[in-house]
C-alpha cells in the first residue's frame, strides 16, 4: 500500500506537467445553485416509467409492486407511473409528483 501510495504521488505530479492547462481567465466561473437540496436528491436518481395493469401493479427489477387502494392508485390502471430509485436503495413511486403507497413481493 506504501509503494502504491508513494507511486500515485509522483504519477500525479508527471500527469498534472504534462496535462495541466493555464486557465482562459482566472475567476471562478461556478454557478451557485439555485434550487432546493431536496430536487437534487429527485435529479440525482434513476428515474423510470412504468405500466401500472388492471391489478394496480407493475414489475420493478424483478419484483412485483403493488398499489395501495387510495382514490389517487384507482384510476392509474392502464396508465404510466414513475419511480424514483435513490442510491441509498430507496424507491419512491409517483404519480404527478404524489408520493404512492405501495408493498413489495420479491419474485424469487
Amino acid at each position: 500500500m506504501d509503494s502504491g501510495n508513494q507511486f500515485l504521488l509522483s504519477f500525479i505530479t508527471q500527469h498534472n506537467q504534462r496535462f495541466a492547462r493555464t486557465p482562459f481567465r482566472p475567476d471562478n466561473l461556478h454557478r451557485p445553485l439555485n434550487m432546493a437540496p431536496d430536487r437534487l436528491r429527485d435529479i440525482l436518481c434513476k428515474r423510470e416509467q412504468r405500466y401500472v395493469g388492471a391489478q394496480l401493479s407493475f414489475s420493478f427489477e424483478r419484483k412485483k409492486i403493488m398499489l395501495a387502494e387510495t382514490e389517487v392508485s384507482r384510476g392509474l390502471a392502464g396508465k404510466y407511473i414513475e419511480t424514483y430509485a435513490f442510491a441509498d436503495g430507496r424507491l419512491d413511486v409517483r404519480w404527478k409528483g404524489h408520493s404512492l403507497p405501495y408493498t413489495v413481493f420479491d419474485k424469487d
